[in-house]
């Protein structure tokens, strides 16, 4: 009884296996969903730096072989910039992206051929630090006793 389950099980996977190389390089999408995930998951993330790296993952369906193209865009200032995609592992990666003080609201952008596309948002919160004043830095100056 064991076997004849075990060689339907493995009919099963072979026949799907067949349909997907049926299907040449390309497969059937039926959703595309891109997510930041470096410098954080968060909805929002606080830094000293004037710039940021933005990084995160691309989450479909099944494994594709279309051009996928991300770019970045930091809604604050109007700057953008094209990002870079791993599509063997999923991944993809973008930035430096330039910050002005304060909340920077960025828009990270997924287009895929096909007409699909997908879109992940991050407030980054840039406070440069203050100068340090030497003087304050020495303290007071040592005397001899």
């Amino acid at each position: 009884m064991l076997d004849r389950v075990r060689t339907r099980v493995s009919l099963v996977a072979l026949t799907a296996f067949a349909a997907l190389a049926s299907c040449g390089d390309d497969f059937f999408v039926t959703q595309f969903d891109i997510v930041i995930t470096t410098p954080t998951s968060a909805a929002q993330f606080d830094t000293a730096s004037d710039t940021v790296a933005l990084g995160g993952t691309l989450e479909f369906t099944l494994g594709i072989q279309e051009d996928i193209e991300v770019t970045w865009r930091n809604l604050t200032t109007g700057t953008s910039g094209p990002g870079t995609v791993n599509a063997s592992v999923s991944t993809w990666s973008a930035g430096p992206v330039p910050l002005q003080d304060g909340a920077n609201q960025l828009r990270v952008e997924l287009d895929a051929d096909g007409g699909w596309s997908d879109a992940a948002l991050l407030t980054v919160v840039y406070t440069p630090l203050l100068p340090v004043d030497d003087e304050s830095e020495r303290g007071a100056p040592l005397r001899a006793s």
